[in-house]
């Protein structure tokens, strides 16, 4: 396997896919207020409800995308 390539995180209780969530915006001034520079994401296993928290690391410039 090409070791070069980024891993999903897995749910380690059940080895779901973890995605990430947060809080849904209603208002214009949670809209405005929203701080994108968190440093921590919060995952969570659609199939198990196992949640965590992952550091938020911006994918670098010097990779290409995956097609």
């Amino acid at each position: 396997m090409d070791d070069d390539r980024p891993r999903l995180p897995t749910c380690p209780d059940c080895g779901g896919l973890l995605h990430p969530i947060r809080t849904e915006r209603i208002t214009s001034a949670e809209v405005a207020g929203d701080d994108e520079d968190t440093q921590v994401l919060v995952c969570q296993c659609l199939i198990c409800g196992y949640t965590e928290a992952r550091p938020f690391e911006r994918p670098s410039d010097e990779r290409p995308a995956l097609a």
